[in-house]
């Protein structure tokens, strides 16, 4: 039978059955069950899909992660699931799509795991999911479509990543196990023991009886905790909305409701999300840091609520779309109930079609009606600014970019600051003008003497090959990293220093006796390691990394080295590992730095005005010629940073320093004896004397500083 009749027989079939669970009797439970059974058969068939959700907030062990990432990736693959699943330590979190005919399968492997079997799956609706082929064919020919009620693949591909389940800015414990110290760079407060002390579980039938009842009384406090641009296309009636646009702004914004409102201790909150697991952060935060003793959340979030109200067969309180995270976003499929509760940008008439701005420097989410749709289908940006600048020459809007600095393509699902066209024009014609001015003098110089300079001098590549060559590289395990990295992760095979950046790490290690060491961006591990074959007896090193990921891998990587109770690894930002090592008083004999280019200034300064590199110590800075583009930095943004940097490193009174043509460029730094001021042997607050309140020792060490 074609796929067209059978969509048109099914929801039939759905109905029938429905009508017969009403009629509740033996000869009807018999006909439930064969009806259902067809159904599925042909739902089988026709390689259906569901789309499913869960999440757990559960402690896993980061030596299990990435295991646990490569298991899941491996077997639900096999089975043809499809989405996005974050692992991390606080649990996991998944949105996922589970063909029909792998459902029981899926289900038993999720059973059987350990530490995350028992999570709760909420399933959604079920869809004809199409052939890969067929699929991009169609978004080549309508790759706008939004009000399509018949959505084709919400996801291309699995995904399972080892990073925060959602990014919610909070900080998590800092725990330390099998010599590794676990942290997140945040500055709210800790995540994990919100877990059981996060408010009262509301089911979907509670929440909605809640809701009834409470008309024409005292409401309750009805919060929305998901991002403005969701809540805008759908929401319960009476919810209070956020305005932020990232999930790590929510607690200042309820922090500032709760001013605003006078809000009381003993007040009902009802909190819900998508999905239930922002509400379990927010919720948690609210009774365990604010005090808040009245606390509720829908579990399951809307997605359970929806289910609840369609297999009741009750009129949604939940209105409009709601809005998912997928290819679908806003799309007819999502809909709950007929209501508009938003605007088109461009027409301010009813409107809740979402689409990004064509305009790939721009990227904007914004809201259009079914009219404006149909009329700007080719073109879709969200105003006439940027329908003019994507009129104009490509070499044009090259220059127009250049000048205020754009990526080539923005990511962000939220309204960006944009340029006035008037001055853009402006802006335009000025370097054409000087443009037309330059070109007789530069033309002949350029050429002539470039065409005589790539003669006379080899590719940086050659060169780099034939130095790796000449170098010593007797490192089986270096090139075990090498051939891994190569092959899973090419494209950042360029954040190896190679065999002679290794040789250079281990020698220097080795000269300098260092017996403490700080490496500030480890990767996958592979210059720990070089250093590491340097390293005195009873020397140590700590090496930081902010990816959870790469985190994982390296430390698989140190495991394999006979010094590996001697690296101790950190996953955090630098900004929160330097704080943390200052505060413990630790100075080091040797440091690299190969981490955030943007950040470098920030690092140099904190490690010498801190005093935390040594009198005799070595400061070893990794591309600082950044592929030689530092002698010409207007080429690109990154070049211009590293220049900033060399220049101010150059202008520091305080250090010596001397640039090592080697690969991409390393910087060495050390303490210039003249200016070099030791750190104050004591603790960091003294009793105060006479009631005066106590000076910290770095008051009283930039006092005699600066004296």
């Amino acid at each position: 039978m074609s796929g067209g009749v059978m969509s048109m027989i099914e929801p039939k079939m759905e109905r029938k059955i429905n009508e017969l669970k009403e009629n509740n009797n033996t000869k009807n439970k018999k006909k439930i069950t064969k009806g259902r059974k067809e159904l599925n058969e042909n739902k089988k068939e026709r390689k259906w899909i569901q789309y499913a959700s869960f999440y757990k907030y559960v402690f896993i062990p980061s030596d299990q992660l990435q295991s646990m990432r490569i298991s899941i990736g491996k077997e639900w693959k096999a089975m043809g699931v499809e989405g996005r699943i974050y692992i991390d330590q606080e649990g996991i979190n998944a949105q996922i799509t589970v063909p029909i005919l792998s459902k029981d399968s899926f289900i038993r492997d999720l059973r059987k795991r350990d530490l995350i079997g028992d999570s709760k799956i909420v399933w959604g609706d079920e869809i004809e999911a199409i052939d890969e082929k067929t699929h991009y064919a169609e978004s080549e020919k309508n790759p706008h479509n939004r009000f399509d009620s018949n959505p084709t693949r919400p996801f291309r591909s699995l995904h399972v990543r080892i990073r925060s389940l959602i990014a919610d800015g909070l900080e998590a414990d800092h725990i330390v196990t099998d010599n590794v110290t676990q942290s997140k760079a945040r500055t709210k407060p800790a995540s994990l023991p919100y877990i059981g002390e996060n408010g009262n579980n509301l089911k979907p039938n509670e929440w909605h009886n809640e809701m009834i009842s409470n008309q024409g009384k005292e409401k309750p406090i009805l919060i929305d905790v998901r991002n403005s641009y969701e809540s805008e296309v759908g929401r319960f009636e009476g919810a209070i909305r956020l305005s932020n646009n990232k999930f790590g702004e929510t607690f200042e914004e309820i922090e500032k409701i709760i001013q605003e409102r006078d809000i009381n201790k003993n007040s009902k909150i009802m909190l819900y999300c998508t999905g239930g697991i922002r509400c379990e952060k927010v919720a948690g935060w609210l009774s365990k840091d604010k005090g808040f003793k009245n606390v509720s959340k829908l579990e399951g979030g809307i997605n359970n609520y929806i289910n609840f109200a369609k297999r009741e067969r009750i009129p949604s309180l939940f209105k409009g779309k709601n809005y998912v995270f997928d290819t679908r976003m806003a799309d007819e499929s999502v809909r709950v109930t007929e209501d508009v509760l938003s605007n088109c940008n461009i027409c301010n008439k009813p409107g809740d079609i979402f689409y990004n701005c064509k305009n790939k420097h721009c990227n904007t989410l914004f809201i259009q009606c079914k009219e404006c749709a149909e009329k700007r289908k080719e073109n879709h940006t969200c105003s006439k600014d940027c329908d003019e600048f994507l009129s104009m020459d490509p070499e044009d809007q090259e220059i127009i970019c250049k000048h205020y600095n754009l990526p080539k393509r923005r990511t962000f699902t939220t309204p960006n600051a944009k340029f006035e066209i008037q001055t853009a024009r402006k802006i335009l014609m000025e370097q054409k003008k000087a443009s037309k001015e330059d070109l007789s003098a530069e033309a002949i110089s350029t050429n002539e003497e470039g065409a005589r300079f790539e003669d006379q001098i080899l590719s940086s590549n050659q060169l780099a090959e034939y130095v790796d060559k000449y170098s010593s590289s007797d490192f089986p395990l270096a090139d075990e990293i090498d051939k891994q990295v190569k092959k899973e992760i090419q494209y950042k095979h360029h954040m190896l220093i190679g065999p002679t950046g290794g040789n250079l790490l281990k020698m220097m290690v080795r000269s300098t006796k260092a017996k403490d060491v700080l490496e500030i961006g480890t990767f996958v591990g592979y210059s720990a390691l070089w250093m590491a074959e340097g390293l005195p007896e009873g020397g140590k090193i700590i090496t930081c990394e902010s990816s959870h990921e790469y985190a994982a891998l390296a430390q698989q990587n140190f495991d394999k080295h006979h010094r590996k109770d001697d690296i101790q690894l950190i996953i955090g930002s630098a900004e929160y590992t330097l704080n943390q090592l200052e505060k413990e008083g630790k100075t080091f004999d040797f440091i690299f730095l190969d981490a955030n280019k943007g950040q470098y200034s920030y690092y140099y300064q904190f490690l010498i005005t801190k005093g935390m590199l040594r009198k005799n110590g070595i400061l070893l800075v990794d591309n600082t010629l950044w592929k030689g583009r530092v002698v010409n930095p207007n080429k690109d943004s990154q070049s211009i940073r590293m220049h900033k940097f060399n220049d101010f490193v150059r202008r520091d009174e305080r250090t010596i320093k001397s640039i090592v043509p080697l690969r991409d460029g390393m910087t060495m730094i050390m303490h210039d004896p003249l200016h070099f001021r030791p750190l104050m042997s004591q603790p960091l607050e003294e009793e105060s004397v006479s009631g005066q309140q106590p000076k910290s020792r770095w008051s009283r060490y930039f006092e005699k500083l600066f004296k």
